[in-house]
């Protein structure tokens, strides 16, 4: 990691052990993220995603985390995000290597318990789908979150901002069709 670049911009907000999940997924619903509950200890979501997104706003959320203090908190990435998911060392090593042969360096990245998110924003016209793998049958692949994925925030289980250069979600480094081009290239597709 301390060979990223740093971006100039400061963060607005810090997430660490102290923060509750409705403080969170306040702060996170604010940097622009579509914040989703989700049942403690697992991944998944407490409701049902079209009628929690009907409407989703700061009351919404504050409501339901004075009731359900312990629900943990993911995000469905939509169109404009991509997440790069690296839950090995091999995968971490090569998404350093293509980042740095395509200049690309992100602003937020999350540590999870297996290994490291990096997000990004996708460019207008860019095109992208989900690509999963099994990271015991190919660990140097990335997984790549996009679309309907629903990914998890800190500070749920084992989730922690390692790198946050970014106000909201306009200002994550963007990622260009080449990078995502070479994303799959590696990983076989």
């Amino acid at each position: 990691m301390k060979n990223l670049k740093k971006p100039a911009s400061v963060p607005c907000f810090l997430i660490d052990e102290t923060t509750t999940f409705g403080e969170a997924a306040l702060l996170w619903f604010k940097f622009g993220l579509q914040v989703i509950p989700v049942i403690p200890g697992t991944k998944i979501p407490a409701v049902k995603w079209n009628a929690w997104f009907h409407g989703l706003d700061e009351e919404k959320i504050k409501d339901y985390w004075n009731k359900h203090r312990d629900h943990e908190l993911a995000f469905m990435v939509g169109k404009g995000i991509v997440v790069f998911d690296m839950d090995s060392k091999e995968a971490s090593t090569a998404m350093l290597q293509l980042m740095r042969k395509h200049d690309m360096y992100p602003t937020m990245l999350v540590k999870t318990e297996h290994g490291t998110h990096y997000y990004f924003r996708l460019e207008v016209g860019v095109n992208i789908m989900m690509d999963s793998h099994s990271t015991s049958e190919h660990p140097e692949r990335i997984d790549v979150k996009t679309g309907r994925s629903a990914v998890m925030l800190p500070p749920s289980t084992a989730k922690v901002v390692a790198l946050l250069k970014a106000n909201n979600v306009s200002e994550l480094a963007s990622a260009s069709q080449e990078f995502i081009d070479a994303v799959f290239r590696h990983n076989g597709r």
